[in-house]
This record gives structure tokens, sequence and C-alpha cells, in this order.
């Protein structure tokens, strides 16, 4: 529907509804599909225009997924803004935003997936049944919305193997958008929990880009080592007050095997504490 050029998003929280209303629309059209847990920023809306660009109709579920965190506390934490969400989607010309229950998307309970052995490293090793939690949810969410495409934020670049894994396997009609990374004007990658920074550790957060950035750079030079690109990185995250360094690595590409001689395309990943919040990021080793 559309009034003066701007679309109105329509808002589902019963999913049989919504089943309902997605089979009235679906026909001929491509449908793209933009899984959240909320609490939306600009790195959501990019994923909102890929998908409008792309597709005739779009859709975004929102859902603060229990199965992926690993604490209590954690999870109760994590923003909940749905009136503003659903605001940010209409802005972005979302079709529809479907914001299910836990007991409406799991009427018999919750079964986990096993994972892939993509999922044991890295987040997976730090966050255990982490992994599990992601592929299991977006396995349910799929089952509804059967999208033709899925648009997935590059930042989690270990998540987008996961569910790729899954979805090869349980959805393979679905095509897997892989969509860049959104940063703030100083560098720090896009992220819901950058709300929970201190004013002193959002200030020195953007040293995780810029470490990543000097891998890249530095590799520009002729260096393909990843010992010691890993060095220098950590050395740079030293300059961080009291953060925890939980890994850096070199990937092969956007499989999740180490690099052991870094060539165009392999990509640098890092996971940092700062203010007991957990950063992600990862840059792409790319010729300029």
């Amino acid at each position: 529907m559309h009034d003066n050029g701007q679309m109105t998003t329509t808002l589902f929280t019963d999913t049989q509804r919504f089943a309902d209303w997605l089979t009235t629309k679906r026909n001929n059209n491509i449908v793209g599909f933009v899984p959240t847990m909320g609490a939306l920023h600009e790195g959501h809306s990019s994923l909102f225009d890929l998908a409008r660009s792309q597709c005739d109709l779009v859709v975004a579920s929102i859902y603060v997924n229990n199965l992926q965190f690993n604490s209590s506390s954690d999870y109760d934490r994590y923003p909940r803004t749905l009136d503003e969400d659903v605001l940010v989607c209409q802005s972005r010309n979302v079709d529809a935003v479907w914001a299910p229950s836990q007991h409406d998307l799991f009427p018999d309970g919750q079964q986990l997936l096993t994972t892939s052995e993509n999922a044991l490293e890295y987040e997976g090793r730090d966050r255990p049944g982490h992994f599990a939690g992601v592929a299991t949810v977006v396995d349910r969410l799929l089952s509804i919305v059967h999208p033709d495409r899925m648009f997935l934020g590059a930042k989690d670049h270990q998540q987008i193997s996961v569910i790729a894994s899954m979805s090869s396997q349980l959805h393979p009609h679905v095509n897997i958008v892989r969509c860049p990374t959104v940063r703030e004007h100083d560098g720090l990658a896009m992220s819901s929990r950058n709300r929970f920074l201190t004013q002193s550790g959002r200030s020195q957060a953007p040293i995780i880009s810029l470490a990543l950035q000097h891998m890249v750079d530095t590799w520009r030079t002729g260096e393909t080592e990843p010992t010691r690109l890993i060095a220098q990185a950590t050395s740079d995250l030293q300059q961080i007050n009291g953060a925890t360094v939980h890994y850096i690595a070199v990937l092969d590409g956007n499989e999740l095997q180490q690099s052991k001689s870094v060539k165009h395309g392999d990509t640098a990943i890092i996971a940092v504490t700062i203010d007991n919040v957990r950063l992600i990021d990862n840059m792409k080793f790319v010729n300029v």
C-alpha cells in the first residue's frame, strides 16, 4: 500500500496471519527476507535497501532469539525497540515486519539443530551452543517465509557460513546475499551492542577496524605470513584499555579454515570485549 509514495509497512505478531498474508502476496514475486533481532540501525537499513532493489516483496523478521545467548542477563539486556524498528522498516519501504513470540514461532517447543563443523571455532568456541541456536531459529524462519533471497550482514562472517551450511541442506532454493558491513564515521562496525559502550570504550572501539585495515595495508606491501599480520594486530589492540582479545585470525576466502599464505579474497576476523561488550569485526584482503 502506498500513500504519497510512502509504503505502509504491515506488522504481524501472529505467525498464521503472516503466513496467510504471504500466500496472497507471493504469486510470482521475488521475496526478499532480512532476519533481525531488532534494535535496528543503519546497517540493517542497508540490508533493507539492497533487498528492496532486488526483490518485489521485502519481509523483515524481528525475533530476539533466546537460544543464541550464552547468559540470561545478556538476553535480558538486549535492546527491544519494536515501535522504533517498525518506523525504520517503514522508512526503507519494507512490506512487512514479522515479530513472533517464542511460543508462536515454536508451538511444539524448540528442538536444536546440529550445526556444521564451521560452528566449532571462534565464536562457537567462546559461546557454546550459540550457532545451534542461530541455525535453529533461521531454519524455522525460512520454513515459514520461503524467501527467494535472504540478506545477511558481512560483519557476522562466521554466522553467515553456519547459516549457509544449514540453508544449503534444508532450504537449497534460498539464495544468500552477503551485504557489506556498514561503519560509523570513525570506522567502528555498526552493532546493536555499541549502545552499551561507555564513552571511553566507544572512543577506543574504532581501534578494532584500524587494526584490521592495518593488516590489509601491510599485506598490500607484500607481507603474506598470517602469524606476522596477527602479531601486528595484537599489538594494535593493546592500545585499548582493559580490552580482552578473544581471537584474531586470517581465514581462507569465505571459508573458516585458516589461511596459510594470505591472498586476495581472504578474511581477517577479530573478536574483542570492551566494557563487557563483545564486539566482532572482519575485513577482506583485496587488492587496490
